[in-house]
């Protein structure tokens, strides 16, 4: 049995972050709250607890000390941030020299990319510093700041509940994924899943947000295990098994799976892994290097631009998924010439 311990920050006397009528100490109370609900419909193995389930105040000191009484495999704390920045960013202690602590935070941020590409929102990246909930836990811990509260793009997202819910169970997919958590299986067969979801089809409201990318930036992925192919964004009824092995075309995505086809059948993320593709530009100079450089930066994006610089100066970059559509929409826009080695 894992040990899951979530930490609201703020609350009571200490608000946090005020900004757009917002504030912060409400916000990560919503957010654990989601990511409790997720924990509970979708996995097994683990308890939960957490530092407030209510508007009451706590220490730093405290936050950190019941977490190791509690004897918690993971700790995350939940902020937004403000400051009149904008974009996620999340944390670990600057003076780690544990591998798991960083493995968890990266494992988090990986399921947190997408959802930040969905919405636009931009990845500030893997920080480190002396919070005190970092420096006090004795288990692996990430503070993770959602948005900036006091600026008026990222509030609007703040008040949001789908942005919410998808960066909550972006989180959660990174600490199942981080423990190992067992997913909960439902067969369509099963009596209580009756009717099928092909009869009775989800509100669209209710659905994950789906983002295109047509036939010009389709990607191409393979299937890591048997996979499954479902009908709808939320991934219920399953319509048939996809091999391992199996590379496809995807042509969409969510913050959890990519669709399929048409566009109308999804796989989760989870279950594939991106083909890489390295593209070739030609007619490179030093200012378009610099450009395509800041570029990369400014997106967090993991590709490095190698340059050769004999005859008709060219870069080269291996990507793959969304990192693969960004770069290619980046040429476009620019009007440079690229092709797939």
């Amino acid at each position: 049995m894992k040990k899951i311990y979530l930490d609201a920050g703020h609350g009571g006397t200490d608000s946090g972050a005020p900004g757009n009528g917002l504030l912060e100490k409400n916000i990560t109370l919503k957010i654990q709250q989601h990511m409790i609900t997720l924990l509970n419909t979708y996995y097994t193995g683990f308890a939960v607890n957490t530092t407030r389930t209510t508007d009451v105040f706590l220490s730093l000191s405290e936050r950190a000390s019941k977490a190791n009484s509690w004897g918690a495999d993971v700790f995350m704390s939940i902020h937004v941030n403000a400051g009149g920045g904008s974009g996620y960013e999340d944390y670990i202690y600057r003076a780690t020299n544990r591998q798991e602590t960083i493995n968890f935070r990266n494992s988090i941020h990986e399921q947190v990319k997408p959802v930040l590409s969905a919405y636009n929102h931009a990845n500030r990246g893997r920080k480190s510093a002396n919070y005190a909930v970092l420096r006090q836990t004795n288990m692996p811990a990430v503070l993770a700041e959602i948005a900036f509260i006091d600026t008026v793009k990222d509030a609007n997202l703040l008040k949001n509940d789908a942005f919410l819910q998808d960066m909550a169970n972006a989180y959660v997919r990174g600490i199942a994924q981080f423990l190992q958590l067992n997913e909960k299986v439902s067969s369509p067969s099963t009596p209580s899943k009756q009717p099928l979801a092909a009869e009775t089809p989800p509100d669209p409201s209710t659905l994950p947000k789906v983002t295109s990318l047509g036939d010009a930036y389709a990607v191409e992925v393979r299937a890591k295990v048997d996979t499954g192919l479902y009908r709808y964004a939320n991934l219920p009824n399953r319509q048939r098994t996809i091999k391992a092995g199996t590379v496809f075309r995807v042509y969409g995505y969510t913050y959890a799976s990519w669709t399929v086809g048409n566009g109308e059948d999804f796989v989760q993320m989870k279950d594939v892994e991106l083909i890489l593709v390295t593209l070739i530009t030609g007619g490179l100079n030093s200012a378009m290097e610099q450009e395509f450089r800041d570029f990369l930066k400014t997106l967090q994006l993991d590709g490095e631009l190698n340059l050769k610089g004999t005859g008709n100066p060219s870069g080269e970059i291996t990507v793959g998924g969304l990192e693969l559509v960004r770069v290619k929409q980046f040429l476009d826009e620019k009007g440079w010439y690229y092709k797939e080695a």
